[in-house]
């Protein structure tokens, strides 16, 4: 009861649900950096199709699925 308590208190404050926010503020930034790391207009000048842009999409995908499932235990624990 006490749980259920709590958890309807952070669900009536946008402050208290930090984490949320968090995540769906570092997934948006995430997008937007690898975006622009791999464009044509790249500060980097990668190398289209070349190893460092085939890494910077491998690092972003690894990361989307960790904050997905850290997104799900998030849910999960609610």
């Amino acid at each position: 009861m006490i749980k259920l308590t709590l958890i309807l208190d952070a669900e009536n404050s946008h402050i208290k649900q930090w984490r949320k926010h968090l995540l769906a503020l570092a997934v948006v930034s995430l997008n937007l950096l690898t975006s622009l790391l791999r464009s044509e207009d790249s500060p980097l000048s990668l190398e289209r199709c070349g190893v460092a842009d085939w890494g910077i999409f491998v690092a972003f995908i690894v990361l989307m699925v960790l904050m997905s499932l850290y997104g799900l235990r998030i849910n999960k624990s609610e």
